[in-house]
């Protein structure tokens, strides 16, 4: 799946198989509905064409991701949670990532305030999620690890330009993840 950047502010890599079979549902329907015209098919025929089609939607249904990683900073827009929560459903394992370089107390019950939004946001829509805080000086391969480590199908981030020479001196983090991340990652871009 990629999605351009410059039409939609989002950029997703990963396997394409997904978003094909997404839609062999829609194309069933449709060859089912023109086969029945064309063939003036029985009651019988029709049902058994219509059962196939609804074993087609049941297995497409399967497809949705089972373990998803969100990562976020104080910076973290609000298109970020929204783009993530389109991307599951009610049985997917949601966890919200936040890498912090030393972690006591009370920078945990601050983030736990700080990063309440996003949990209340994907409550709202049906979906239980968790805070994990990782302690490391390394953001980019504390997130690489957390993912492998939690299996993780998607991962789900925020993305900056760097622009000037902070562009050329350093990799950002989501040019880091499109290299290592061992699954899908959805690049959200901050709106305008």
């Amino acid at each position: 799946m990629l999605i351009s950047r410059r039409t939609s502010g989002l950029h997703a890599t990963g396997p394409t198989v997904n978003s094909f079979i997404l839609l062999i549902p829609f194309y069933a329907l449709a060859h089912l509905f023109t086969f029945c015209l064309l063939k003036r098919l029985s009651v019988e025929e029709i049902r058994a064409a219509q059962s196939f089609n609804n074993f087609c939607a049941k297995e497409t249904e399967k497809l949705m991701y089972r373990k998803m990683v969100i990562c976020v900073t104080e910076a973290t827009p609000e298109e970020v949670v929204r783009v993530a929560s389109k991307l599951c459903d009610k049985e997917t394992e949601v966890i919200v990532l936040h890498v912090v370089r030393v972690l006591t107390d009370l920078q945990r019950r601050e983030a736990e305030e700080k990063f309440a939004w996003v949990i209340e946001t994907l409550k709202k829509e049906g979906i239980q999620a968790r805070l994990e805080l990782v302690e490391s000086a390394d953001p980019k391969s504390a997130i690489v690890s957390f993912v492998r480590e939690n299996s993780a199908d998607v991962v789900v981030t925020g993305t900056i330009q760097k622009k000037g020479i902070l562009a050329l001196v350093s990799e950002s983090i989501s040019d880091y993840l499109i290299k290592h991340v061992p699954c899908t990652l959805v690049l959200v871009k901050r709106p305008d």
